[in-house]
């Protein structure tokens, strides 16, 4: 089962089924939103990159990403590929989200340069 991922700009628009809209959430879609712009604040303050995750179910995670360092991210939708690439963290994530653990920080490392 895979996420829509979404910005948080995302939040700043009504509640629907259309591209870039966030669904209703569960258990209680105007609680879970209020939670979402708090954290998305303290995150983004943080200087995370930051995706709210929703899933099929109507659950829902807020991912903040620290890109490996010295890695130029102008958007976190570009780390969806390689967030995709591990489905055994998105596994974890959907687990967390089912737990009420909404919100996950991830740090990503660059990979090791193999040796010659």
């Amino acid at each position: 089962m895979l996420p829509t991922f979404l910005p948080p700009t995302c939040l700043d628009l009504p509640p629907g089924h259309a591209a870039g809209q966030l669904p209703p959430l569960r258990p209680d879609d105007a609680r879970a939103r209020e939670l979402l712009r708090a954290l998305c604040e303290q995150v983004s303050a943080d200087g995370a990159q930051v995706l709210i995750l929703f899933w099929p179910d109507g659950l829902w995670t807020l991912l903040a990403i620290d890109p490996p360092a010295g890695a130029a991210v102008a958007d976190a939708l570009e780390l969806v590929p390689v967030l995709l690439a591990c489905p055994e963290e998105m596994a974890t994530i959907r687990q967390r989200a089912a737990e009420g653990r909404r919100l996950v920080h991830l740090v990503m490392r660059q990979p090791h340069a193999p040796l010659h």
